[in-house]
């Protein structure tokens, strides 16, 4: 996979009975169609300006969720041109 050039930030806070991490990167937004399918097993979302193949599975995200959701958490994904795209995981302490 090529080096990306959009900046890509981690963080993880504690918010009262849940811990919440989130991964941000400033690259294209994900269309709005694509966004509940990602989470969808083998689903690749094209990005139509690259030139390069995508050589990944599509099971990345949705083994994420299911993880996530196996220790009572969701996952959330916002995403615009301007903000660019967060994926914010919620868990509950124990």
């Amino acid at each position: 996979m090529p080096p990306s050039t959009s900046l890509q930030a981690v963080s993880v806070n504690g918010e009262g009975e849940q811990v919440v991490l989130t991964v941000h990167n400033h690259g294209r937004s994900i269309p709005e169609p694509d966004r509940a399918r990602i989470f969808e097993p083998l689903v690749q979302v094209a990005e139509t300006s690259s030139p390069v193949t995508t050589t990944h599975m599509g099971l990345g995200l949705y083994i994420v969720r299911q993880i996530v959701q196996a220790h009572g958490g969701t996952v959330n994904l916002e995403s615009t041109d301007i903000a660019g795209t967060t994926f914010a995981i919620k868990l509950p302490r124990q």
